[in-house]
């Protein structure tokens, strides 16, 4: 009975995302070389699969307890741009809006508006008080999705930080 039961229970997790299952959202970092010789920045990567049912999209939190591997590879460094993509090989995007917060500040002062597209690379600069900026990290950022509503869609999203 234990078998049957665990067989069955297997099944539905390999089944589930067939059946509007949940966004998903994760993240990795790279160092940006000059030459190869110097390291000049940091590039957080972040893959995003749509809800199944509905487009929704988890926002993302970089912290020192959320993710810190990434978080203290960033922690100083300066937001210079934020780039947004359809994923490659995955369900197109619809027209959505990007939002990069620290303490509730949108680093992107509005500029993420309609950042991701379903089939061009766009990218936008940081702005702060309607001038552009490069603010430094020194608390956790929230990145969020707005707006978008195709059922498993692919999106990937850069932010691209300099020393």
């Amino acid at each position: 009975m234990k078998k049957l039961l665990l067989t069955i229970i297997v099944f539905l997790l390999l089944i589930s995302p067939c059946f509007g299952a949940g966004a998903t959202t994760t993240a990795t970092v790279a160092k940006i070389m000059d030459n190869g010789r110097n390291v000049v920045g940091e590039k957080v990567t972040i893959l995003i699969t749509a809800d199944g049912s509905g487009g929704a999209v988890t926002s993302l939190t970089i912290s020192s307890t959320t993710n810190p591997s990434i978080y203290d590879r960033i922690y100083g460094k300066k937001l210079g741009e934020v780039v947004a993509y359809p994923t490659a090989g995955g369900t197109a995007p619809d027209a959505a809006d990007v939002t990069v917060k620290r303490n509730l500040l949108d680093l992107l002062g509005g500029n993420g508006v309609n950042l991701i597209h379903a089939t061009s690379t766009l990218s936008t600069y940081p702005m702060i008080d309607g001038y552009p900026a490069k603010p430094r990290i020194y608390q956790a950022i929230v990145i969020a999705v707005a707006n978008h509503t195709t059922n498993s869609a692919h999106i990937t999203i850069e932010l691209i930080f300099d020393n």
